[in-house]
Formats: structure tokens, sequence, C-alpha cells
């Protein structure tokens, strides 16, 4: 009986990355289904920069779930128009 291995991310593919690139952040989930983070970001204002964006992205892809999670949790009721039924019978 063979014992799974678990996989383990590249280092030839991060070290790769970092030959092509002025900076990275990677996460991956390995198959433990860890997080594992990957960054090379070879001066401060790089750091700040990178993390600056992250927080960006992520406060937008946030916001876009909620927006999604809201429309699927709240149906729309057939009342395009904003008011009350009770407002039409007036």
């Amino acid at each position: 009986m063979q014992k799974d291995t678990p996989f383990k991310f590249p280092n030839k593919l991060v070290n790769q990355i970092d030959e092509f690139s002025d900076g990275f952040f990677l996460v991956v989930i390995n198959t433990e289904g860890e997080f594992e983070v990957f960054q090379t970001l070879d001066s401060p204002v790089k750091s700040m920069a990178m993390h600056n964006f992250l927080q960006i992205y992520t406060n937008n892809i946030h916001a876009a779930m909620q927006d999604t999670m809201g429309q699927s949790a709240n149906p729309p009721t057939g009342n395009e128009d904003g008011q009350d039924d009770q407002d039409d019978k007036d």
C-alpha cells in the first residue's frame, strides 16, 4: 500500500515567477486544505503598494459577493416602482 505524499508547491516555479517579475504575492491552498503564501517584494514601497492593492481588490470582491448574496436572498417582489401596494389604492 502506497502512502499519499501531500503536494508541495514547487520552489522552482516560485523562483521562476520571481525571476520574471518585479515582485509577487501568491496564495495557494495545498492538498491538506491549508493556505500557503509566497511573496517577493524587494522594497518597502513595493510591499506597501502590493498590500494596498490586495486590500482594495479584496474589498471589491467582498462587496460583489455581498451584492450577489443579497440579490439571491431578496428575490424581486414584482413591485418595480419601489412603492407599497397600499399607496396604489389611495
